[in-house]
Formats: structure tokens, sequence, C-alpha cells
């Protein structure tokens, strides 16, 4: 499962590199934060975190988006002849990665299986609010509000980003 992830994951930024429009680089940028998500998910064992990543760089990515395309030229969205080049050649490594991770993950399973049954120790979670890195987000927390409120001091709902009010 993390080779498929990161397989997808390096396919993605690979694509990143030949968009040209706002509406593509969007699209991929959300699709690579959902592949960091379900990776986050699979090695924290806890779903909240990830899910306030995404939530956080969703929304954050309509905002842009707004910006972005209120700015730029109506462009159609045209796919160069090297990226589909490149996309067969890639195509059957994603395949044959994803075939060999599956191959080698019910081998696992058949290996675990026959062994006795011995404690393998207990399972490590990180938890965000443990003792020692309670500093760390703490400045974590500081800096965000302090942020906050650097910009909302700094916009000024008469001259906003997108467009001047008309006095």
């Amino acid at each position: 499962m993390l080779m498929a992830l990161f397989t997808l994951s390096t396919t993605v930024s690979v694509l990143f590199m030949f968009s040209k429009t706002p509406l593509m680089m969007a699209l991929l940028i959300v699709s690579q934060t959902l592949t960091v998500a379900v990776s986050l998910y699979v090695f924290l064992l806890s779903s909240w975190l990830s899910f306030i990543l995404f939530m956080i760089l969703v929304s954050a990515m309509m905002v842009i988006f707004v910006y972005v395309s209120s700015l730029a030229s109506n462009d159609f969205l045209t796919l160069p002849y090297s990226l589909f080049v490149s996309i067969l050649y890639f195509a059957p490594t994603l395949v044959l990665g994803a075939y060999l991770t599956l191959a080698y993950s019910k081998n696992l399973t058949k290996t675990q299986s026959t062994m006795s049954d011995t404690d393998l120790g207990p399972t490590i979670a990180y938890k965000l609010y443990a003792p020692y890195i309670s500093s760390f987000t703490l400045f974590l927390i500081t800096y965000l509000l302090v942020t906050l409120v650097i910009v909302a001091k700094i916009t000024l709902s008469s001259k906003g980003a997108l467009r001047a009010l008309k006095p």
C-alpha cells in the first residue's frame, strides 16, 4: 500500500511539472494532498490529523484558485505530446510496482500466519499532545495565532486582493 501511495505521489509530481493551466495545477495539488493525507493515516493510525490537513489545504486551494482564475486568461486544457509518451512509459512501471507490492504483502501475511504467537511489542503511536512535544505544540499554536492577527490587521476590507472598491 505504501509503495502504491509513493508511486501515485511521484506520478502526480511529474504531472505537475508538465501542467500549465491553473485548473490542472489545482487538481494535481489536491490529489497530492489527498495522497499525503492517506499516507499520514496509514503511518499514524489516526484519522483526525490527516483529515484536518486535507480540509485546511483544500480550503486554501479554493481561495487561491478563485484568485488565480480571475486573473488568468481562459486557456484550454491542452496536454503536450511528451506527457502522453511519458505516461505510456510510466504506466506499466506503476502497474508492475502495484502488482509486486500486492504479491509481497500476500507472501508476508502467509509467513506471519505460520509464525507462533509471540509478542511483537506495543505499537508505537505518536500523539500530538504528548508531554515530550508539548513545547513544540504550544509554539505552533502561538505562531498560528500571531500569524492570524497579523494577516487580519494587514488586510483591509476596502483594499482586497481581488478588486478594490470604487470610491
